[in-house]
């Protein structure tokens, strides 16, 4: 007795290839999802180093002073003149808040800040571009 000819798949099959599929996912999604969270951490990192930076350099270009405050999860500025402008964060936080003025020269008050990314302290040198003798 000849069968007939069957074209496609068992509900069964389809079962077992998205149950394989699902322990896939489960496996690799969540390494997945602390890389992506690690690699917006380090963005916003260079974000602030950048800001920073670019501050110290307008304030140079300018000739004013600018006044920057670190706090919490923002970092606030005004400069002489010039409007109030801040950057929120998500897994940056300065702890304690912190105050500082950038001169007309382009060179904060204090040298450093302390602040936690994700969990992790770290410290940002303000001054760094004077100390490398690089420009901004």
């Amino acid at each position: 007795m000849l069968k007939p000819k069957v074209d496609g798949m068992t509900l069964v099959e389809l079962l077992i290839v998205f149950a394989i599929l699902g322990l896939l996912v489960s496996l690799v999604g969540p390494t997945a999802y602390k890389q992506l969270e690690r690699t917006r951490a380090q963005e916003e990192w260079l974000t602030l180093e950048r800001a920073t930076r670019d501050l110290a350099f307008q304030s140079y270009l300018r000739g004013v002073n600018t006044t920057v405050e670190f706090s919490g999860t923002q970092l606030a500025w005004r400069s002489e003149g010039g409007v109030s402008r801040q950057l929120l964060f998500e897994h940056l936080f300065f702890d304690p808040s912190v105050s500082s003025v950038i001169t007309p020269n382009g060179i904060f008050d204090r040298d450093r800040v302390t602040l936690s990314q994700r969990g992790r302290p770290r410290e940002l040198a303000l001054n760094a571009w004077v100390e490398s003798g690089r420009l901004p």
